[in-house]
């Protein structure tokens, strides 16, 4: 059960960390990703990256990624207590992976460079999610 302690602690750090930048500066946040992108090739970058209008739409969104991490967290204290929540854990990030994809390939109105970071921060959480969620299955089944 450690190991899936961990997976939430981190999950929940991880949340903290990408979405404070959007509550505080959400402006400045929006410019940093347009500025990320050149790290992508060109058929990929977005130009002009569209303003981000209006910024409190990036600031709502960042809270409850950050609200997500105060579940994440709450579920790390104790799993298998917590284990009816861990499955909205997973469906929030398949939502956001979701609404990202359709801005950057579809509408074309977010720039890709926000789709490789919720590689990181929402598609392999998904994973280790389930991983965990199936992990604290087995181990009340065993109880």
């Amino acid at each position: 059960m450690n190991r899936v302690k961990w997976i939430f602690r981190i999950g929940a750090i991880s949340n903290f960390l990408v979405t404070l930048g959007g509550i505080v500066d959400p402006v400045g946040t929006w410019n940093l990703a347009a500025s990320a992108q050149k790290i992508l090739p060109p058929s990929w970058q977005m130009n002009p990256v569209p303003a981000l209008q209006p910024p409190s739409f990036l600031i709502i969104w960042c809270g409850m990624a950050f609200l997500w991490g105060v579940v994440m967290w709450e579920i790390s204290t104790n799993p298998i207590k917590h284990e009816s929540l861990i499955k909205y854990t997973y469906l929030e990030k398949g939502i956001t992976t979701y609404a990202i994809t359709w801005g950057a390939f579809y509408h074309h109105s977010m720039p890709k460079i926000l789709w490789w970071l919720i590689l990181y921060t929402d598609v392999l959480y998904i994973l280790l999610y389930v991983y965990a969620h199936l992990q604290v299955r087995r181990q009340m089944r065993a109880s």
